[in-house]
């Protein structure tokens, strides 16, 4: 090529090129440079953990008389303070409905001439009925009975005042002591002989109990509505006086006086 003389365009194309490749020939010979990116920290320090709450201590009184200990302070139960089990209906109520129930023919026979109410509950407060041209509320109750002339619980359903279903249990089932029959053990108790001037100044209690069927013969009361009363000062817990109450039979079957605790 002679001075003067126009670059052709394919020369310009060679010389762009190797003045790219002595350039990236460079760059690879030099020094390499990083640049560490740091990222904040996304975990936090957790905290430490709350103290042990603190542990009270707990005085008792502790009577020169041997009765059992109680925490101090602690008294009964003031009346109206006690909690209503859910759907349970109030006395009243249950009262008028059990009277209302025991009108039927049908459950007087099941029930005979002794019996008592265990509970009555709600279980469908809601039901309605179409009553000529008016609508009512007509709720529905569970009433359980349990028949002490012929020992056996009874289921009875009630849609208002009318019943509408009447189911005798198994035998072997053994419903829940009721208030009223609780009561009762109680007061047949104070009225035996054996339990002098019926305790007056002591509190009574009663839970139930189930004699036991033996090999040769069967506890007295088997069978029956049995009743553990025990007669104590307030909450001692320390009965002086205990008797064994069959209310099916209307009679007390044993009655002793409890031994003073060391």
């Amino acid at each position: 090529m002679r001075r003067g003389e126009p670059v052709s365009a394919h020369v310009r194309l060679l010389l762009l090129m190797l003045v790219l490749l002595h350039q990236g020939c460079s760059a690879l010979s030099g020094p390499r440079q990083h640049s560490e990116v740091r990222s904040p920290e996304t975990v936090k320090a957790a905290s430490l953990p709350l103290p042990p709450g603190r542990v009270h201590r707990l005085e008792f009184d502790d009577p020169a008389d041997g009765v059992r200990r109680k925490p101090m302070g602690i008294t009964a139960l003031p009346a109206g303070q006690g909690t209503v089990a859910d759907g349970a209906a109030s006395t009243a109520r249950a009262s008028d409905l059990a009277a209302k129930a025991v009108t039927n023919s049908k459950l007087r026979q099941v029930l005979g001439s002794r019996y008592t109410v265990i509970s009555v509950t709600v279980t469908d407060p809601s039901t309605t009925h179409l009553s000529g041209c008016c609508t009512g509320m007509m709720p529905k109750h569970h009433l359980l009975f349990y028949s002490y002339t012929n020992d056996v619980a009874v289921d009875v359903e009630m849609k208002g005042e009318d019943v509408i279903t009447i189911v005798q249990r198994d035998r072997s089932y053994l419903p829940p002591e009721g208030e009223e029959e609780m009561q009762q053990a109680i007061d047949l108790a104070r009225k035996d002989s054996r339990i002098p001037g019926g305790l007056p100044q002591l509190d009574g209690h009663a839970i139930l109990m189930q004699p036991g069927d033996g090999v040769l013969w069967n506890e007295p009361g088997y069978g029956h509505r049995v009743f553990w009363v025990t007669f104590s000062e307030g909450l001692t817990g320390n009965p002086e006086y205990w008797a064994v109450v069959d209310l099916s039979a209307q009679t007390v079957l044993k009655v002793e006086k409890e031994d003073a605790h060391p």
